[in-house]
């Protein structure tokens, strides 16, 4: 997801960040102070390298309710990954029209 942000700088993500797809169609907004606890990760798995197109995956972890997705058109679709180094499996969720 492109990420954007009116409250630009560290000081702003504190209070959340909102994002949306490269075409615009869906939007996310994330209610939860960034900096407060540890609540990231970095994946260098082969499945994590190849959903991102990079050397790697950047995470957020965060509970449902801090998050809301926008997605009027249904654009929104999910692919299940189940071959990942960890064993565990990943819901990668994505936008039908532009694949972000």
């Amino acid at each position: 997801m492109a990420s954007s942000n009116n409250n630009l700088g560290i000081d702003g993500l504190k209070y959340g960040m909102t994002g949306s797809c490269l075409c615009g169609s869906i939007k996310v907004v994330l209610h939860q102070d960034l900096f407060s606890k540890p609540n990231g990760h970095i994946c260098y798995c082969e499945s994590c390298r190849k959903s991102t197109g990079t050397t790697g995956l950047n995470s957020l972890s965060t509970t449902k309710d801090k998050v809301e997705i926008q997605d009027p058109k249904k654009m929104g679709k999910t692919y299940v990954d189940s071959a990942t180094d960890s064993g565990r499996v990943v819901e990668r969720h994505f936008c039908s029209n532009c694949s972000r």
